[in-house]
């Protein structure tokens, strides 16, 4: 016969695994697909202008995460959309000013050779 530890193990291990499976089942047979959600929203909430509008309200978002992130301040000082868009303003006008410098500075030297 099968011994007493083996049985404990092969029992907890179906009641393991059936009750994954069985959940699983469940998920599938409750949540609605993407398709169906979208057919229960209002049409002015699946047009095309206002999928597009919440996709950059959604990178906006995603985008002040990242730089609140890569601050120095303090956790409750967090930034907003301004700030972290004026902020990548200035941050790409140095870039240009730096890159700008850069290219006047290898064409002198190109000139006074």
């Amino acid at each position: 016969m099968i011994s007493d530890r083996l049985y404990r193990f092969l029992l907890s291990s179906g009641i393991t695994f059936g009750g994954l499976g069985v959940a699983w089942i469940l998920m599938k047979a409750i949540v609605p697909s993407k398709e169906e959600m979208l057919k229960k929203l209002p049409e002015e909430a699946t047009s095309r202008e206002a999928l597009a509008a919440e996709q950059r309200r959604h990178e906006d978002f995603i985008m002040v995460l990242q730089e609140n992130m890569r601050s120095n301040n303090p956790a409750w000082k967090v930034m907003g959309i301004d700030e972290v868009k004026e902020r990548r303003k200035k941050r790409a006008e140095y870039q240009q000013k730096k890159e700008s410098k850069l290219r006047d500075k290898t064409s002198n030297e190109l000139l006074t050779e």
